[in-house]
């Protein structure tokens, strides 16, 4: 502003002989005081600079202001230092001191960060804000967290010392506690200049502990604008209110038509004893307040048994809630991109995840050490257990292979190559154990590992000429590889998606008869899937990711995939599997990795996926819906593919839980365990991206379950949805032999709307589309009838509802 007076030269005002200039200036008035007229006549109220005053350098120190910029209306009231209702607290004689954000902002303070179960935490409060003060920070999530911090208006027990300039010469002044003339809005009794006051925290509007709810991705969205409490629906930082009723810059009408704005008060603090009705004594993900992070995932944290209020205070931390046995988690910024996570058992019941970072080999050991191993190939990871050990390739280097012992702690051995490695690696076991690598050739590379794990070349094969195998998936006998576009097995069959289909991921499953089913994403979103004449159709589109499961213990594999805000399970014969899709109620997309498994120990498994606000899903299987205390939050933005781990020693009586290892971009490593008391071994089908630790990408025929006895049960067999209100409806059923499929749809004057002739595969539910965005509105009949090779025959009629 003032290079507009002075010229664009102007540099500061020089000062202490030009050695030193003044950039920064703030035009202060000698008071704030002013005249207030009301229906009882014109008074004085009395306002000091010195809240103000202490802002401004605030500001200039760097701090945002945190009041409602856009109005004007307070954020976070008396409670730290940039807020109007702070400036002017007391008169504006003296402000609180500042927040626990504000402190670690300016890098007065570093917090001490709590992420797993701890009782009797302690918390110190302190007259000045010196190191004595205790603070806490408790992540929520890759960029949420909670800030702790106990402040007490009265450290000391003295009440309020102040020192006050009056006729030339300084008073000093102490208040027991807060009474006439002695009010946050009332300093009539004072006179004259106040100049110190022994505990700044006498502004605040009680004692206890003080639970700030900080969402980083606000702030850093906000900051440069000023703006990091302009949304009162979503602020960067505000009050955990311990009465239960977030309050605070909210705007109200008294009965008598006046209009008040909430402010904190002394229940907002928590501590044994808070006499707000709503108060239990405990924040968790089921009360209110709740834990739960501002993008609706649950946090799993719970605060409980807050001591009484003092200037040493206490708590209960715990991380887990309901099947959520534990939650562990530590900030670890990776230096590149990281591929895929993979858990891996490393003795007893431990286990630790393993990925490559900037092609080194990382291995984190929760509660967070972590290990470097040195040089590695970020193209994926492969680990098998093999002659009493374990064995794991972290991608390739070129053309060397390095063969990591997990036992050992060390590469065991090292194989350069002909050809430079292009592919993913997969460990390929029955009888003996082989590595499949693809070159930049078109080959396939086959070696075996050896007991003591080195590697011995046992040759290649040719699938394409020249262009760079990227994808394997192999099992039960079957070797299905891409390149680019491209798609080939081990039987001679190519063939090739349209042009720009680039594949992203390949894998497949077995049916109980033997059939296999084919899958292949593409890099734009779009699902392929063939059966074993290799004629690839397109199923989907939008697909994040894909993964195959046992989902009902019924006999048959299930294809499960996320696609927008939805997630989809379907039969191997393309039908959408009752129940589904499963439609997130956040509304946010499905991204990055989908897994099957079941967590909860009740025989169905779960799907397992997470969208982009963070949050990871597990819906069951059989219902469509969510597990209780599901979705938990990771983060409050993207995150990096996870992995399932069912943490299980065989040498041992029963297994460790199943859990979930996850990595955000932003640098946060979760590991969440679920309760599992008893045996068999959780039962995980699809754990990583390439299906499990050996990234085979398959997924075998189901060993339990069969087809129902019923040739065609009549309660499987309706339309859904009903009514339709779209442009279409599915017509499912269920046969137990191959069978004809008639399916005749008449208006209710009996005229013939549609007749629809197919086949249906013995043992799967199948279905078929009806477009009716050409029907008229009205109730339609659909006669179902079946007639199977070895001559049994059925029927039934279902009513179908179209409303446009």
């Amino acid at each position: 502003s003032l290079k507009h007076i002075f010229g664009s030269f102007f540099e500061g005002f020089r000062v202490n002989n030009g050695n030193f200039k003044i950039k920064n200036s703030a035009i202060m008035p000698e008071t704030e005081s002013r005249e207030s007229s009301t229906l009882n006549g014109t008074s004085l109220v009395q306002l000091s600079i010195n809240g103000l005053l202490v802002s401004m350098i605030g500001s200039y120190l760097g701090l945002p202001d945190l009041y409602d910029t856009q109005t004007g209306k307070t954020a976070i009231g008396r409670l730290g230092l940039m807020d109007g209702q702070s400036i002017f607290a007391y008169g504006g004689c003296f402000p609180p001191m500042p927040s626990a954000w504000e402190k670690i902002y300016l890098g007065w303070v570093k917090p001490k960060v709590l992420n797993s179960n701890i009782n009797d935490v302690k918390v110190i409060a302190s007259a000045d804000g010196s190191e004595n003060q205790t603070i806490y920070k408790i992540p929520i999530n890759a960029e949420e967290y909670f800030l702790v911090e106990n402040r007490q208006r009265d450290v000391n027990g003295d009440g309020a010392l102040l020192n006050i300039w009056r006729y030339g010469r300084t008073e000093k002044k102490n208040f027991a506690g807060d009474g006439q003339g002695f009010y946050s809005f009332d300093v009539s009794a004072l006179y004259g200049v106040v100049t110190s006051v022994d505990e700044y925290d006498w502004a605040l509007p009680g004692s206890g502990i003080l639970i700030w709810h900080i969402d980083e991705k606000v702030i850093k969205d906000n900051i440069a604008d000023n703006r990091i409490n302009a949304n009162p629906e979503h602020r960067g930082i505000y009050l955990e209110e311990a009465d239960g009723i977030q309050d605070i810059g909210v705007e109200f009408q008294t009965i008598f038509g006046d209009v008040v704005v909430g402010e904190g008060e002394k229940t907002d603090f928590w501590y044994k004893g808070n006499p707000s009705k709503l108060y239990k004594n405990k924040f968790a993900p089921d009360t209110k307040p709740n834990t739960n992070s501002n993008y609706g995932g649950s946090s799993l944290i719970t605060f409980s048994d807050f001591s009484e209020n003092s200037k040493e205070m206490s708590f209960n931390l715990s991380f887990g809630s309901g099947i959520v046995e534990g939650k562990q988690s530590f900030e670890y910024k990776p230096s590149g991109d990281v591929a895929s996570l993979l858990p891996l058992p490393v003795g007893g019941l431990k286990t630790d995840v393993f990925f490559t970072d900037d092609s080194s080999l990382v291995q984190v050991d929760f509660p967070g050490s972590v290990f470097n191993h040195g040089k590695f190939a970020g193209t994926g990871l492969a680990a098998v257990s093999f002659n009493n050990a374990d064995y794991l390739v972290a991608g390739f280097i070129e053309n060397r292979i390095n063969i990591f012992s997990i036992k050992e702690n060390k590469v065991v051995s090292t194989f350069s190559n002909a050809e430079i490695i292009t592919s993913p690696p997969v460990f390929k076991k029955d009888k003996s154990v082989k590595l499949l690598a693809g070159d930049a050739k078109g080959n396939l590379n086959i070696f075996d590992l050896n007991a003591n794990g080195s590697l011995t070349y046992k040759g290649s094969e040719k699938y394409f000429d020249g262009t760079p195998v990227t994808k394997i998936a192999v099992g039960a006998g079957y070797v299905l590889v891409a390149s680019g576009n491209a798609l080939a097995n081990n039987h001679g069959n190519k063939f090739n998606l349209p042009a720009g289909e680039e594949v992203e991921k390949i894998g497949f499953t077995q049916r109980k008869d033997g059939v296999l089913i084919l899958i292949a994403e593409t890099k734009g979103g779009n699902l392929w899937m063939s059966g074993n004449d290799f004629d690839f159709k397109k199923i989907a589109s939008g697909v994040s990711d894909f993964a195959f499961g046992d989902l009902l213990k019924d006999g048959n594999n299930y294809i499960v995939y996320a696609s927008g805000v939805k997630i989809y399970a379907l039969t191997l014969t393309g039908a959408v599997a009752e129940n589904f899709p499963y439609e997130n109620p956040f509304g946010a997309n499905f991204t990055g990795g989908v897994r099957t498994g079941d967590i909860n120990n009740d025989g169905v498994a779960e799907i397992i996926a997470y969208d982009t606000n963070g949050n990871l899903f597990a819906v069951n299987s059989k219902t469509g819906s969510l597990l209780k205390n599901f979705p938990y939050t990771v983060s409050n933005g993207e995150t990096l593919p996870f992995a399932l781990s069912d943490d299980y020693s065989p040498s041992l009586s029963k297994p460790e839980t199943p859990a979930v290892f996850q990595m955000t971009t932003t640098g946060l490593i979760t590991h969440v365990k679920f309760a599992w008391l008893a045996l068999p071994a959780p039962k995980i089908y699809w754990s990583t991206d390439g299906g499990g630790a050996e990234n085979s990408g398959f997924l075998e025929a189901p060993s339990s379950g069969g087809t129902s006895k019923e040739f065609f049960p009549l309660s499987e067999a309706y339309n859904w949805p009903n009514p339709v209100y779209g442009g279409e409806t599915h017509i499912r059923y269920f046969v137990n032999e191959d069978s004809k499929i008639e399916i005749t749809i008449m208006d209710l004057s009996g005229e013939i709307v549609k007749k629809i002739t197919t086949q249906a595969k013995g043992g799967f539910a199948s279905e078929i589309t009806w477009n009716v965005s050409n029907v008229q509105s009205g109730v339609y009949f659909a006669h179902i009838n079946v007639t199977s090779l070895s001559g049994k025959s059925a029927y039934k009629i279902i009513k179908i509802a179209v409303i446009h």
